[in-house]
């Protein structure tokens, strides 16, 4: 005699699973905690997330979004969006930001980055053991304390060291990370799950955060990313911004309150989340991540990133502003790690002769004089970008 027969949603799971096991199907993962048809907290989200270094393209983005009448009063930042989204939370009125973007205290914050560990063989041997995560579940868990490639530079500590905002004249701030629920170093791993995204904010904005899942972890249950989330409401905006950026192999994890923190790039596009928050959602649409990083993202969190990037592209948004040229047109204004010849050799024999020739460098800015010619083509880029989404 036949059993029941299953419903339709629960033999797509099954199918899933059995096909492999990745992931559930995309219509099935936020089916059971859907928000009601009710009036959500916000009018509309922006997502900043990423870009290293080149944040500025998004406060240009952020500024044509007002020029155009559809002010974000939620802003969701991640990795190098973090440092934006506490730009916007730290300097509301536009006049007063544009003169941060352009002080000798921010061209400080740029000047103090130094790459501590510049021997390349040493971080491509540290990337390699990270990314072989990729291939299996690990025995050990991945080492994210050993050989940063820069330090934290404290230089904006001060201008930025703010409350997250919840006053009408300043948009609701989320930042995302990742806290590491294991302990520091390489250890037997005990469970499959190393990871909980975290989201800082305001305490108002925690209340409707609470009990969302992660995108991440509820769409690839295999994956080394809890389903459940944390909330934080009592840190700082840099404390918060410090945990966001720092992503695997570029600085130590963050330390808030004991716990460890790796960066945003856990969930780079929190898409759902935003859509469980806000009537509409702003996403810029970069390209995709880069081989080297997805290779990383991948065998540290323990997800297909590329496969969620696909995802993300389908899902429906409001407002979705075209970036895929981002590297060729910021091509000469960008801030980033670059391997090149080292002037005075390397010294090392045998297999480790020929990296040794090289090392890691920061191309950053070569003076104050050259830092704002840079950062006003990505500022620029941002806006018209916006302008061209905007008035469509």
């Amino acid at each position: 005699m036949p059993g029941p027969a299953i419903p339709m949603p629960r033999k797509a799971v099954l199918l899933a699973l059995l096909l492999g096991g990745w992931a559930l199907p995309a219509s099935q993962s936020f089916a059971d905690g859907a928000t009601p048809s009710q009036a959500k907290p916000f009018n509309r989200a922006i997502i900043l997330s990423g870009m290293g270094l080149n944040f500025v393209t998004y406060l240009g983005l952020y500024d044509a979004a007002l020029d155009a009448g559809v002010e974000p009063d939620l802003v969701i930042g991640a990795s190098g969006g973090a440092v934006a989204a506490a730009i916007i939370a730290a300097f509301p009125d536009r006049q007063d930001r544009r003169r941060f973007l352009e002080s000798e205290q921010f061209y400080r914050f740029f000047e103090a980055i130094e790459v501590e560990h510049p021997r390349p063989a040493g971080q491509i041997g540290h990337m390699a053991r990270l990314a072989s995560g990729r291939l299996g579940i690990p025995p050990l868990t991945p080492n994210l304390e050993t050989r940063p490639l820069i330090a934290y530079p404290e230089q904006i500590r001060e201008s930025l060291d703010v409350p997250f905002p919840s006053r009408p004249d300043s948009p609701a701030i989320v930042l995302i990370a990742g806290r590491l629920d294991y302990p520091p170093g390489c250890v037997v791993r005990l469970s499959r799950k190393l990871f909980t995204e975290t989201w800082f904010t305001d305490p108002a904005t925690a209340g409707h955060l609470r009990g969302i899942p992660s995108p991440v972890g509820d769409r690839f249950r295999w994956g080394g990313v809890n389903r459940d989330t944390a909330v934080v409401d009592h840190v700082s905006i840099t404390q918060a911004m410090r945990a966001s950026i720092s992503e695997p192999l570029l600085l130590e994890p963050a330390v808030i309150d004991n716990d460890r923190y790796i960066g945003g790039g856990i969930d780079a596009w929190p898409v759902e989340m935003a859509d469980r928050l806000a009537e509409e959602t702003v996403v810029p649409r970069p390209n995709d991540l880069t081989f080297t990083i997805r290779l990383l993202f991948d065998g540290v969190f323990r997800y297909g990133s590329r496969r969620r990037w696909k995802e993300v592209e389908r899902l429906p948004c409001a407002i979705t502003v075209d970036m895929a040229d981002y590297r060729d047109r910021l091509r000469d204004a960008t801030f980033w790690f670059q391997i090149r010849k080292n002037p005075q050799g390397g010294g090392a024999t045998g297999p480790r002769k020929i990296l040794s020739r090289y090392q890691v460098v920061f191309d950053g800015p070569k003076d104050h004089e050259d830092f704002l010619a840079k950062t006003r083509i990505q500022y620029q880029y941002g806006y018209e970008r916006g302008q061209e989404s905007f008035a469509r």
